[in-house]
């Protein structure tokens, strides 16, 4: 049994083949494919789409790239949906410096309350990190991680940022 731990199916370029796309998967031995939102409207479809696969799992949760207006009403909203049994980890969430989409200090913010949230909620989290890997390592460290599991997606980092992410658990 294989499991495809990320994916955007909301994406415009799956519309004239998206059912056929998670058929083939299946038929590829691919038994459960968790789909991550990176902003409101598509955590709340990824969670439409979880509804109507069985092999589907949703994934909730504000891209860096998108955190700039990120704040109470998001998080209250996160937390709602992330109360869906469809709902398996708080994401896409992180630190993404390669891209000037999003001021730092923004970032963070998100990336620090959607860490709470999944504490809260007892989810994994998905971090998208790029060219930010030592910074999330010190949000991380800062925020704690006792209880809190996960995955490094887009990981671009050193053998010794791998090394001390994988100290910490």
């Amino acid at each position: 049994m294989l499991i495809d731990t990320h994916a955007h199916l909301y994406f415009e370029h799956f519309d004239a083949d998206r059912e056929e796309v998670i058929r083939r998967a299946r038929e590829g031995n691919v038994a459960r494919i968790i789909n991550i939102g990176v902003d409101l409207p598509t955590s709340r479809r990824c969670i439409e789409m979880a509804e109507q696969h069985p092999g589907l799992f949703a994934a909730v949760g504000v891209h860096p790239n998108d955190s700039a207006d990120f704040g109470d009403e998001a998080i209250a909203a996160l937390k709602e949906l992330a109360g869906h049994p469809r709902v398996v980890a708080i994401g896409e969430i992180g630190l993404d410096f390669y891209r000037d989409r999003s001021p730092a200090e923004l970032q963070e913010r998100a990336f620090r309350m959607q860490i709470r949230l999944a504490k809260e909620v007892g989810l994994p989290i998905v971090i998208h990190n790029r060219s930010a890997g030592w910074e999330i390592l010190r949000v991380l460290e800062s925020e704690g991680t006792d209880g809190l599991r996960g995955v490094f997606h887009c990981f671009s980092e050193d053998a010794e940022l791998a090394e001390r992410v994988l100290e910490m658990g």
